[in-house]
């Protein structure tokens, strides 16, 4: 059954939709057409041609047409394109080479390698057919059965020869037309996916994997990462509805994103109501310590206002710790940009053992940062994990090393 597998056709796609409806259009012509030869082969006393379009070709469209409404293209596309072949085959035979039924072979030709349900396979092999069906009609059957008046034959020629180049000249714009939209589509296709791949990954990662890179994975030894979690949400939770509660921290994560894209920090991930933040990955910056702790005042800052806008009162707990990380792509399908190593956990665990309102820091983050902030000293802690740390509350940061961004980010948001 394989040979045959073209003439088994699938139930129409979503792509061949186009292709569907040119071929509908094309077969009600290809009835009509050949309705009205049946009286112009009368008139030339041809009476073989007259009953082969009564017999053969009106009832091969109106075939044709049904089942390609039918949603079958394959099989009705088939049946059209074979009865207009054996139709040239039989005016040639009949009527002479001088008729021009060969012009219309040149013609299938091209719809052969325009039909996108068709293999390459069944293209070259009509191809070759018509080849040698022209070669054999114009060596043995070159002069036709019956002999027509030259004026007659003159008519036709010119006729026959002007229709198919008409015909081939529409079926190559119609289609040249629709390889632009699909080019055309194609790209805003790709734009969309590189849009959304660069909402997933950062950009160098994503030009990364794009270029065919399988296992991404990078050693940083100067990131600095911020953990931060909503403090007073699952109270929250309570009283809100399902729509209210998205609206609210979709609110405060578009906030945050902003403040993190001005600031040229990566958004690594959410987790519930809690936000993860890279600085200095996947792209490295001296001054990592310092724009995470710009960004940590930046939230605290959004938070506040968004407060005062919503009559809420949530408070952020927020962690950060700096040093060497892990960082690359994991997962098949739903893929992902994460980081992990002991800067993680330790950044993790300055959010959980933080306070509500305050920026809390390891020891790391602190010695990078001393020199541009106002910092308390916590003195040491029990950290899980970790043991006894001497940790710190960021309190503020002199106004010249303030990011202006920060501010921007705000205003961009609440819209002033």
């Amino acid at each position: 059954m394989k040979p045959l597998n073209f003439l088994i056709s699938k139930k129409i796609q979503p792509k061949d939709e186009k292709f569907y409806r040119t071929t509908q259009r094309a077969y009600i012509f290809g009835a009509l057409s050949h309705g009205s030869s049946i009286f112009i082969f009368w008139r030339l006393n041809m009476p073989e041609m007259m009953w082969f379009n009564m017999v053969i070709s009106i009832p091969s469209f109106v075939a044709a047409m049904i089942i390609n409404r039918k949603g079958y293209v394959n099989v009705a596309f088939s049946i059209a394109f074979f009865e207009l072949y054996f139709h040239q085959v039989a005016g040639i035979y009949f009527a002479g080479w001088s008729f021009g039924f060969q012009y219309w072979l040149i013609y299938l030709v091209g719809l052969g390698f325009f039909n996108p349900t068709w293999k390459r396979g069944i293209q070259f092999f009509q191809l070759g057919l018509f080849t040698l069906t022209v070669f054999i009609m114009y060596t043995f059957f070159r002069e036709g059965i019956y002999k027509l008046p030259n004026d007659v034959i003159s008519i036709a020629h010119i006729v026959n020869t002007i229709s198919a180049i008409l015909v081939l000249a529409i079926l190559i714009t119609g289609y040249s037309k629709a390889a632009h939209d699909a080019e055309e589509t194609l790209f805003l296709a790709h734009q969309e996916a590189r849009r959304l791949l660069l909402n997933i990954l950062p950009e160098s990662v994503a030009i990364r994997l794009n270029a065919g890179e399988k296992n991404i994975a990078d050693s940083m030894d100067q990131v600095t990462i911020l953990f931060c979690d909503l403090v007073g949400f699952t109270q929250l939770s309570t009283r809100k509805t399902a729509e209210e509660l998205v609206v609210i921290l979709n609110g405060i994560f578009y906030g945050f994103d902003s403040i993190v894209e001005e600031l040229g920090l990566e958004k690594i991930k959410t987790i519930g109501d809690g936000y993860m933040v890279g600085s200095g990955v996947p792209q490295a910056r001296a001054d990592h310590a310092l724009a995470a702790a710009n960004c940590a005042i930046g939230m605290q800052q959004f938070l506040k206002e968004f407060n005062e806008k919503m009559a809420l009162d949530l408070k952020l707990r927020i962690g950060i710790s700096s040093g060497p990380i892990v960082a690359g792509v994991i997962g098949k399908n739903k893929f992902s940009y994460d980081l992990w190593g002991d800067t993680v956990n330790t950044a993790s665990r300055m959010e959980s053992t933080g306070e509500p309102g305050k920026i809390h820091l390891s020891s790391f983050t602190q010695i990078l940062i001393k020199d541009y902030c106002e910092l308390t000293h916590r003195g040491e802690i029990d950290v899980k994990g970790k043991g006894l740390m001497n940790t710190y509350f960021l309190r503020s940061i002199y106004r010249e090393y303030l990011y202006s961004e920060v501010g921007r980010s705000r205003e961009l948001i609440n819209g002033d």
